[in-house]
């Protein structure tokens, strides 16, 4: 996702940031909350969601959602606090305030938040209610996790052969590329290669493509044929939970 992060706090700021950068995130940080808002307002496409401090000598959390909703902005927003009484937290629950991360908080705290916006992101994307989806069984997170690893295998075994990531983007065709100031970069196949940032609804086929093409390409037939076994098996899982149709290989053109 692409974050905005709004805090007085240098340090934490870099230590957030760092985080979240390494768990694919893209994270740009703010620690005056005017140049947050005259940020996002000035390119709201610019982001996915906010991060935002409660407690800011110029300006309270409080008062940057209120004007940043009263703009018709819907991001998500999460408050990040070390405390906040009860009136104050029942005005940002009334100003559509999606999470709360109260310092100090842990990994898993952190993880089930940074789901739960991907969840809204996701959902306003398809036109869907982002907030009511039921907990994932484990048999879904057991198959989401198979093919995040099945798809950094064949990153792996790309990046052996022929070139990274990009370089599998743009030979396969099936990821979009974005443009970044270092150049295309492909954003959502990046997304994919974690369980913490795979979207909710991740489009498998997307990711059975990509398998098939490595696949097809690599002149390991040892490597090959293992990630073969191993998705073959994904496919009927994702038959067996009724999730996919015949399904038959793309070819790139050419």
């Amino acid at each position: 996702m692409r974050l905005m992060m709004i805090d007085d706090d240098p340090t934490f700021l870099t230590v957030f940031s760092k985080t979240l950068t390494q768990k694919g995130h893209q994270v740009l940080t703010f620690e005056k909350p005017r140049h947050a808002i005259e940020d996002i307002q000035g390119n709201p496409e610019k982001y996915d969601a906010v991060f935002l401090d409660f407690r800011m000598p110029e300006m309270s959390g409080l008062e940057w959602l209120e004007q940043f909703r009263a703009a018709g902005h819907q991001h998500p927003v999460v408050l990040v606090s070390g405390q906040t009484d009860i009136e104050e937290a029942q005005d940002l629950v009334n100003l559509d305030l999606d999470a709360m991360l109260l310092k100090p908080f842990n990994s898993e705290t952190l993880k089930k938040v940074l789901i739960k916006l991907e969840t809204t992101c996701n959902s306003k994307e398809t036109g869907h209610d982002s907030r009511s989806f039921p907990p994932e069984s484990n048999e879904t997170l057991a198959w989401k996790n198979e093919m995040v690893e099945l798809l950094n295998e064949s990153l792996k075994l790309w990046k052996k052969e022929y070139g990274d990531m990009t370089h599998l983007a743009q030979a396969s065709g099936i990821w979009k590329l974005t443009q970044e100031k270092s150049g295309l970069r492909p954003r959502t196949l990046k997304r994919y290669l974690s369980l913490e940032t795979l979207p909710m609804r991740p489009k498998w086929r997307q990711v059975i493509d990509t398998l098939n093409f490595v696949i097809q390409k690599s002149s390991s037939s040892r490597a090959s044929s293992k990630i073969e076994k191993r998705k073959i098996k994904l496919e009927q899982t994702l038959t067996r939970l009724g999730l996919r149709h015949p399904y038959h290989p793309k070819q790139k053109a050419g």
